[in-house]
């Protein structure tokens, strides 16, 4: 591992405590820094008062939290919420707006990073280079399984994101590197009374890659258990490689 790399932590981890009125957001960065933690990124949807719409002063709070624990603001963590309205889905102008204001929030707040999702657009997204240039803040898109790397869409951003002399990135959640079955998810298979334990330990004994549903011939597979199966690669059968030359 890199070792100039920082391990830090989402305060979302800490949502119980907040939502429990057991912790405020000031206790949460304490119990970040108790913990180890150098740095702590927020979901501000989660934990921000009156959001999209934050007030100067809870801005402010949290900066002052920041620094009173001696904490890195790693990553403010953005939120398009496409459901807003009942009626229709939020327009590129809306989107645009939503996350001009999010850039604003994380400067305000001493945050150098944006972290959004990727319903944000590939025309939005490039579209908000020069903003980010003015206010010194990066925007950053997350991928998060099911999506990898060598997708079409995610091609289109990462030649965005090489274009952005740094403005505009990629955050990785970890899911995009699994390659084998989560345990949750064997465990489901195994349970169904529809399936036969036997027979999803021999799709697990015969995993392949390169081979994938082609391992399924001459197991005598019923319908359930074929369907896990192909369940199973569809969202482990192509894994992203963090050494992968398309990485940015």
């Amino acid at each position: 591992m890199n070792s100039k790399l920082k391990i830090g932590a989402c305060i979302y981890s800490y949502a119980k405590l907040f939502f429990s009125k057991e912790y405020t957001v000031d206790a949460l960065i304490k119990e970040a820094k108790d913990n180890g933690f150098t740095g702590v990124t927020v979901v501000a949807s989660q934990f921000a008062d009156g959001y999209p719409y934050i007030q100067d002063q809870w801005l402010a709070d949290l900066k002052a939290s920041m620094e009173k624990y001696d904490m890195d603001p790693v990553s403010w963590e953005a939120y398009i919420d496409m459901g807003m309205r009942e009626d229709r889905d939020l327009s590129e102008n809306e989107i645009t707006e939503f996350t001009r204001n999010d850039i604003v929030y994380a400067k305000k707040a001493g945050f150098h990073m944006v972290k959004t999702q990727q319903s944000i657009s590939p025309k939005i997204f490039k579209s908000m280079l020069p903003f980010c240039r003015k206010m010194g803040v990066k925007l950053s898109i997350e991928i998060h399984f099911p999506h990898n790397i060598h997708l079409p869409l995610w091609q289109e951003y990462l030649q965005i994101m090489e274009e952005s002399d740094g403005y505009l990135g990629i955050v990785p959640d970890m899911s995009i590197f699994q390659n084998y079955p989560h345990k949750l998810h064997i465990d489901q298979a195994m349970e169904d009374p529809d399936c036969r334990p036997e027979k999803i330990q021999e799709i697990l004994d015969h995993w392949d890659l390169e081979k994938k549903e082609k391992t399924f011939e001459g197991l005598g597979l019923n319908e359930k258990e074929k369907m896990y199966g192909e369940e199973f690669y569809e969202k482990n059968g192509v894994p992203s490689d963090p050494e992968d030359p398309k990485f940015p």
